[in-house]
């Protein structure tokens, strides 16, 4: 998509990129990667599997071969790498929790115009209940979980003894930062709910000793102590400056 919009096949254009999104989301919402596993299949015993029409998952499946999601060979179909491992819920890989943050996503922005309407923000409860906070500290956890090792290894904290992870929610950053650095001892700062998952995450990680947690609303409590590094990532993207 082409910004600034200037003609009208470019508005076009940019009105019609859900259709790819709507896609992939209804590959998901249908489970067709985990139906197909690491299996080849033909379209009509696919369709009795999901128990679809053949004609619609056909139409499907040629589309996400086109993206790339499937491989298809002659008549028949099967998953591609990504496919089969991180959107199958039968995988050990699989993204399951962040998935659910996008669909939902698709929900909320589908009351766009509603919210325009009245001022309210479609998720207004939500990030208030300790459940959603779970929920979306796991999404986090799956979308950094392999980002985190490799900025870890961009920095140097030589020197440092002491990390907040400021907003960190399920600690993967801090974790990441422990291992690179085994002389550091980490601290991450959240709402209760969202450090429950950093303790279960940290339990798993030999590193998870020298992680600390901290209990906190950094939107209007002040914050204990002092630390050699702060890391302020996770809410960054979320507040403007003012």
């Amino acid at each position: 998509m082409n910004l600034p919009i200037s003609t009208f096949d470019q508005f076009r254009e940019a009105l019609a990129a859900y259709r790819l999104p709507r896609i992939l989301l209804t590959a998901l919402e249908l489970r067709l990667f985990t139906a197909m596993g690491t299996g080849h299949w033909v379209i009509s015993d696919l369709s009795a599997r999901m128990e679809v029409s053949e004609r619609g998952l056909s139409i499907l499946c040629r589309n996400l071969a086109m993206a790339g999601l499937l491989i298809k060979k002659g008549r028949c179909y099967r998953t591609s790498r990504l496919a089969a491992t991180l959107l199958n819920e039968d995988h050990p890989s699989y993204r399951g929790k962040y998935l659910e943050l996008l669909k939902a996503q698709w929900r909320d922005w589908g009351n766009l115009t509603e919210a325009v309407r009245t001022g309210k923000p479609a998720d207004q409860d939500g990030p208030e209940h300790s459940e959603y906070r779970r929920a979306f500290t796991w999404a986090m956890h799956e979308r950094t979980v392999e980002v985190a090792p490799r900025i870890a290894a961009q920095l140097s904290f030589r020197g440092a003894n002491t990390l907040l992870d400021l907003g960190g929610g399920p600690g993967t950053y801090a974790l990441a930062f422990l291992v690179q650095n085994p002389g550091l001892r980490a601290t991450v700062c959240d709402r209760p709910a969202a450090l429950e998952v950093a303790r279960e995450i940290a339990s798993t990680h030999r590193v998870g000793r020298r992680l600390s947690f901290l209990p906190l609303d950094l939107l209007s409590q002040p914050l204990p102590g002092s630390y050699d590094v702060i890391w302020y990532s996770n809410v960054l993207h979320i507040y403007s400056p003012g």
